[in-house]
């Protein structure tokens, strides 16, 4: 068989899928090769990868049986391991946490002192969203030679001109200037 145009036209592309190359170009005898070095955890994830590699892995009968294998092994595992040390049913999915993940409890009481905490967060982020508002209102008129900056004394917004080398700013309906 040649390899005329087997991956030499899709060269320049970002993503290219070698084996899918092969295993559309009818190369199946170099993916048996391929499969054949694959170990167990390596053939379930070839399968996870995308539905051509699982279509090469159905195709070749060896590889199949040990994927299968491999399967049955892992789901095996799995089961006992999450009944031995109450994790999470779905485990096989997220192996890399199984042993440090354990079932969270049914009922979470909330103390006093954490309700107060999670008000206090919430009124500090209305503050600050309405603090940046402020900030951002002032911004849109702010001219080319002016720039922002925050009153010393009480935390408004305010237009700082540099040439005059002072800032005004409006708290309410006042304007007050203060030399900076």
């Amino acid at each position: 068989m040649e390899f005329v145009n087997l991956i030499g036209k899709k060269m320049g592309l970002d993503k290219l899928d070698i084996l899918g190359e092969l295993f559309h170009g009818k190369f199946r005898h170099l993916l048996a090769n391929i499969l054949i070095h694959l170990n167990d955890t390596d053939l379930i994830n070839m399968a996870k990868v995308s539905t051509t590699w699982k279509k090469i892995l159905l195709s070749d009968k060896w590889a199949f049986q040990m994927y299968n294998k491999a399967l049955k092994l892992s789901l095996n595992s799995n089961t006992v391991a999450a009944k031995q040390s109450d994790t999470r049913e779905y485990a096989l999915h997220r192996e890399p946490l199984t042993y440090i993940q354990k079932v969270a409890p049914t009922q979470i009481n909330f103390s006093k002192k954490t309700s107060r905490m999670k008000a206090n967060t919430q009124s500090n982020q209305s503050s600050s969203f309405s603090r940046h508002s402020q900030f951002s209102e002032v911004a849109k008129t702010l001219k080319n030679t002016e720039s922002l900056k925050v009153c010393h004394r009480c935390g408004s917004p305010a237009k700082y001109d540099s040439h005059l080398q002072r800032a005004t700013f409006k708290r309410g309906v006042n304007v007050k200037v203060v030399v900076v």
